[in-house]
């Protein structure tokens, strides 16, 4: 539950779905900051929205971060293009489980 509005509703983090969302398959993300005294925002496609909000409720990353991102881009969206395999890379590497260099406690 929220302390401020004592519901069981994150109003901080929220997605919001309108007619641009059917058109090109992106959403609105909306972050209250300082108490809702302000908002930012910045337009994602479907697929990163966990990307964003997971490690922010967590702490992690922040509206800016994302704007940077975000706005170089023609549109303005917020998306990840996956890297294309370097030459000469086996499929086996690229599945292969990455090593962690600091355990996490």
């Amino acid at each position: 539950m929220t302390q401020r509005t004592k519901s069981d509703i994150n109003y901080e983090y929220i997605v919001i779905l309108g007619k641009r969302s059917s058109e090109d398959s992106t959403v609105l993300l909306v972050v209250s900051i300082d108490e809702g005294n302000e908002i930012q925002l910045v337009r994602a496609v479907f697929e990163v929205v966990n990307l964003i909000l997971l490690p922010m409720s967590a702490g992690f990353g922040s509206m800016s971060e994302n704007r940077r991102i975000a706005d170089p881009q023609p549109d303005g969206v917020f998306r990840i293009h996956p890297r294309p395999p370097k030459p000469g890379t086996s499929m086996q590497h690229m599945l292969a489980p990455t090593k962690v260099s600091k355990r996490l406690e």
